[in-house]
């Protein structure tokens, strides 16, 4: 954790970040990537890239499959819309924003990852899209200003996603299978879950 750092700048011969780099590095505005990287990119000063690196084996394209990497939490702006193409939204990309009340997500997006959108106080406008296939673990966790989501019939498996959210109503479509360990855990303003037959 680095709690003074405000700009991170990435040179062009940079080939791989790892997993979770900036994780708490709440200080930064801005990310920026020079011109000539092949694998990373900025825009709006948040952080595209691969999931990982792009010598990960278990991603079939690494360059190609554009992830959403690194929000700017020092960032003051109220709403952002992820770059269409954007297939992957990666681990504590959004992990706790303190500014963020809306987020748009792009159609053609596959994943949500653990802790995505983690602890993000503020936001309250959000949806899934219909091509997403997994949301991980605590995606939307404290996110207590959210009080309504419908997670879509091609995520077939949920676990603790909504964990000690705010959220009131949840709709679950026709294909989900599985309702996982502390899926709403400790959400104490629950009112209505609907939960299809194919569970």
């Amino acid at each position: 954790m680095c709690s003074s750092l405000t700009y991170a700048g990435i040179p062009a011969s940079v080939r791989v970040i790892g997993k979770n780099a900036f994780l708490g590095c709440s200080k930064v505005n801005e990310f920026y990537v020079a011109s000539g990287n092949s694998v990373y990119s900025s825009s709006d000063g948040c952080l595209y890239g691969p999931y990982e690196s792009p010598y990960d084996t278990e991603i079939a394209n690494p360059v190609t499959d554009k992830t959403f990497i690194q929000y700017p939490n020092a960032k003051t702006a109220t709403s952002y819309t992820v770059a269409s193409g954007t297939l992957r939204i990666a681990d504590y990309a959004f992990g706790d924003n303190k500014y963020l009340t809306k987020i748009v997500l792009p159609s053609g997006l596959k994943a949500i990852d653990n802790f995505a959108f983690y602890n993000c106080p503020k936001l309250s406008d959000i949806s899934v899209p219909e091509t997403v296939t997994s949301i991980g673990s605590q995606a939307f966790g404290k996110t207590t200003a959210l009080k309504s989501i419908t997670v879509p019939a091609s995520v077939s498996s949920l676990e603790s996603v909504f964990y000690a959210s705010g959220v009131e109503t949840v709709v679950l479509k026709n294909g989900i299978k599985t309702i996982g360990t502390r899926c709403f855990e400790d959400c104490k303003n629950l009112k209505n879950v609907t939960i299809p037959s194919s569970v």
